[in-house]
C-alpha cells in the first residue's frame, strides 16, 4: 500500500509547511535506503516495502523547483529506491513493484536526465523493471553489472561526497539549506 497522504507532489517548489514536510518524507526515506543498503554494500530487495517505504518515490523521479543538488538527490534517490523495489522481485524476496509498474514505467519515459551519470542510472532501472514485470529469471550480467555501479556511484558515491565537504568545510559556514 503506498501512503497517498502526501500534499506535495513534486511538480512545483514546496509552498507550504505541509509540502514541505512532505519533501522531507522522500528525503528521509532515500537516506535511510542509503543506510540500509550500505549495510550490504549492494543493492538487496529485501526492504519493508510497503510498511517502512511506502511513498509513490516514481511521482519524484523529476521534482520541480527544487536547487540543483536537492534536485539530483531526489531525483537519484527515488530511483534507486525503485531499482532495489525491483531487486525485491527479481531475487524473489517478494512483489511489492508489481502493482505500480505500470505507473513506474509511465514516470520512467518522462525522466529527463541532466546529465550522462543520471541517464545510465534511469536506463538501469528501466531494465530492472521489465525484468522484474516480464520474467525474474532473466536476470542478466549488464543488470547485475548497472545495478553495482548505480550502488557505487550513488548510495557509496553519496557518503563520499558528504564526508569531502564535511572535510572540506571552512570553520563557521554554514550549509546552505
Amino acid at each position: 500500500m503506498v501512503d497517498e497522504q502526501l500534499r506535495w507532489n513534486g511538480l512545483r517548489t514546496p509552498a507550504t509547511l505541509e509540502e514541505s514536510t512532505d519533501k522531507q518524507r522522500v528525503e528521509r526515506d532515500i537516506l535511510l535506503l542509503y543506510h540500509q543498503l550500505s549495510k550490504y554494500s549492494g543493492v538487496m530487495g529485501d526492504l519493508d516495502w510497503g510498511a517502512t517505504f511506502r511513498l509513490p518515490y516514481w511521482q519524484f523521479f523529476d521534482p520541480k523547483g527544487l536547487p540543483p543538488e536537492d534536485h539530483e538527490f531526489m531525483q537519484t534517490g527515488c530511483l534507486m529506491m525503485v531499482l532495489t523495489m525491483a531487486w525485491e522481485t527479481i531475487d524473489g524476496a517478494g512483489s511489492y513493484i508489481s502493482q505500480f509498474i505500470p505507473r513506474i514505467e509511465f514516470c520512467l519515459e518522462r525522466v529527463q536526465p541532466e546529465t550522462g551519470r543520471v541517464f545510465r542510472l534511469r536506463d538501469a532501472v528501466m531494465l530492472a523493471v521489465q525484468v522484474a514485470k516480464n520474467d525474474q529469471s532473466r536476470r542478466s550480467d549488464k543488470l547485475v553489472a548497472e545495478t553495482q555501479w548505480a550502488f557505487d556511484e550513488f548510495v557509496a558515491g553519496y557518503y563520499r561526497r558528504t564526508l569531502d565537504r564535511m572535510t572540506h568545510k571552512s570553520p563557521g559556514t554554514e550549509p546552505s539549506n
